[in-house]
């Protein structure tokens, strides 16, 4: 892990086990208006890994804001976004101005290439994202579970609290 601090937690499945840890780290899974992403994919192998991704998030409600080639991607694929720029373009809108304003719900930055300018920007990025509280994806299976989780969670509701011997119990079966 490339964190801090690490969670682990139980679940019926992986997914239920991935966002209780998420949630016990401060995640918020995000409900009602402002629930949205910034997708800054990096290479164009996450971006396509992240594709099927990106159209579930759009099934779920999520308003999807990419950064300039991941938001072409995601228009090649019928996928609607909304282009923000990144710091070194200084355009509006600027990526920087959505994180700082609450308008993005959690980040998905995957570093593009090593020169100067991208590793800036995703600096920038990903220390905005950090200073404001905003959850942050820096690995693509990472954030493709959390889509595959939030799907989950959406289909089948609340995860229920079980007692610990539950878990035990299944844990050694033969």
């Amino acid at each position: 892990m490339a964190s801090t601090g690490e969670v682990a937690c139980f679940g019926e499945s992986r997914y239920e086990a991935y966002l209780n840890a998420l949630i016990a780290a401060g995640f918020k899974i995000p409900t009602g208006q402002i629930k949205s992403t910034l997708i800054s994919a990096g290479p164009t192998k996450s971006k396509i890994a992240f594709v099927e991704s990106a159209k579930i998030l759009r099934e779920l409600g999520y308003m999807l804001y990419a950064t300039t080639k991941t938001h072409m991607m995601l228009n090649s694929y019928g996928i609607h976004s909304i282009l923000v720029h990144k710091p070194s373009e200084n355009k509006k809108p600027s990526v920087i101005e959505f994180l700082s304003n609450g308008k993005i719900s959690f980040v998905v930055n995957i570093p593009e290439n090593l020169t100067r300018k991208e590793a800036s920007d995703g600096y920038h990025i990903r220390r905005t994202s950090v200073d404001f509280g905003i959850p942050l994806f820096t690995n693509i299976k990472s954030a493709r579970l959390l889509v595959a989780a939030l799907k989950r969670h959406q289909d089948e509701g609340e995860f229920r609290v079980k007692p610990w011997k539950s878990y035990l119990a299944t844990a050694f079966r033969i």
